[in-house]
């Protein structure tokens, strides 16, 4: 009877310990580090940054450290699947880093992007997110990390850091942005850049000097034969000409080399990625850019900043380099007045002006000087926002509802207007607690 039982049991047990009914093996995944999304006419572009395994020995079968797919279609998952047409491998997005989203989407509407990856369990929502400026960012070869996305989220990192011009903003908090009605979305940004290579600068020296000639050339010729003139203007015209074909396969060329390893193959490279200033937006359209000067102050005032300089000039064209190593800051509303209190602890850092900043009076001076400089310039930022784009980036509209309820009722459904209407104070307070390794400024003798 005990073994009747102990069998029933054991049958039991196995039927329950089945396997993940999705379970996939890892040779026949294409692991996906990086989506950027665009739109062609009325059909989604998803292009895919997929890892490319390689062998232990790199010399005997050199490959590119990743490949790019790209598929489309008339919804975000069509154009996904339509990426098997030349994959081998299945898509694996659960170690997605980034999803870049082009501007041409984000102008539409962005909250379109949110539906498939909020209802798809295989992403993790924990990777970053960025407008794209450009078109396909992810095919640029970056240097010393072989893979792009890789290079783009270290670099996010690094500024969200020590520079304080950009953010890291995971897709959980964009998603949170959209769904919350007192939010305006305001992701970061990312453009390519392009170096003119040196040959071709040298070129186009070349070329302004051989026109400066010709022109000379042509001024003597005219007053002595129009024939003589003539001709020499057909022989430069066909020269010209020459040389611009010449330039437009250079160019070619050029364009060829961003997306290969020929881009990382010298010290100066020709094409890069470029972390650039917040994208806002207003009722989920993209509708402008902050500068890098307003990107910093957006970020002091959302307590965003871990580490940023300030420039102060102290004499004409010369300045003082204040590390600002700890900010905060505080938002209160009554009614429609707004008061801003930011707190700022610095060192300084690099010093060109006659300055001793032995004396705590100096220390001082320079303190006052700096908050004056920040108090009109953050002002004035939030102000020029307010009047260009009217989109409370601030979140105003959610410290009123949040601080001041009642008189958030009054002005919940037609806020747009108040928001224009809002008595907008700053109060910054500098406090620079160290002065570097000397005490004394070197400056020029005499």
């Amino acid at each position: 009877m005990k073994k009747k039982i102990k069998l029933i049991i054991s049958i039991f047990i196995i039927f329950t310990l089945t396997g993940c009914y999705d379970y996939r093996e890892i040779n026949n995944l294409a692991i996906v580090g990086a989506t950027e999304i665009n739109k062609i006419d009325d059909n989604y572009q998803v292009t895919v940054q997929a890892i490319n395994p390689q062998t232990p020995d790199k010399t005997t079968n050199p490959q590119a450290p990743f490949v790019i797919y790209t598929g489309t279609g008339k919804t975000i998952q069509e154009a996904y699947r339509s990426i098997t047409l030349t994959s081998s491998r299945f898509l694996y997005s659960n170690h997605l880093q980034l999803l870049i989203i082009n501007e041409k989407v984000a102008k539409e509407d962005i909250s379109s992007i949110i539906d498939y990856y909020v209802r798809n369990p295989g992403i993790r929502t924990e990777f970053y997110i960025l407008i794209g400026k450009d078109d396909n960012i992810l095919s640029i070869t970056t240097p010393i990390d072989e893979i792009s996305s890789a290079s783009i989220k270290e670099s996010i990192e690094n500024n969200y850091k020590y520079y304080g011009v950009t953010g890291r903003v995971t897709f959980s908090e964009f998603v949170d942005m959209n769904l919350n009605p007192n939010l305006e979305i305001v992701l970061p940004s990312i453009e390519l850049t392009k170096d003119i290579p040196t040959k071709d600068k040298d070129e186009q020296k070349e070329n302004t000097n051989d026109n400066t000639e010709k022109d000379n050339s042509n001024q003597k010729q005219n007053s002595s034969n129009n024939n003589d003139k003539q001709s020499n203007d057909n022989n430069n015209q066909n020269k010209n000409e020459q040389k611009n074909d010449k330039s437009n396969k250079e160019n070619d060329e050029s364009s060829q080399d961003e997306t290969s390893n020929k881009n990382t193959e010298s010290t100066e490279v020709k094409s890069k990625y470029l972390l650039s200033g917040y994208a806002i937006f207003k009722d989920s359209h993209l509708i402008g850019y902050l500068n890098n000067e307003e990107s910093i102050n957006y970020n002091i005032l959302n307590n965003n900043i871990k580490n940023t300089i300030i420039t102060y000039e102290c004499d004409k064209n010369k300045y003082l380099a204040i590390e600002v190593i700890d900010s905060n800051s505080f938002i209160k509303t009554k009614n429609n007045n707004v008061e801003i209190t930011i707190n700022l602890k610095g060192d300084i850092n690099e010093a060109h002006c006659n300055i001793d900043i032995k004396k705590s009076e100096n220390i001082s001076k320079i303190s006052k000087e700096i908050e004056k400089k920040l108090n009109k310039e953050i002002t004035d930022n939030i102000l020029n926002i307010r009047t260009t784009y009217k989109s409370d980036i601030f979140k105003f509209k959610d410290i009123i509802y949040k601080h001041d309820y009642n008189y958030y009722q009054k002005i919940k459904n037609n806020y747009d207007e108040a928001y224009q209407n809002l008595n907008i104070s700053v109060k910054t307070n500098v406090n620079l607690i160290e002065k570097g390794n000397i005490l004394e400024v070197i400056h020029e003798k005499n």
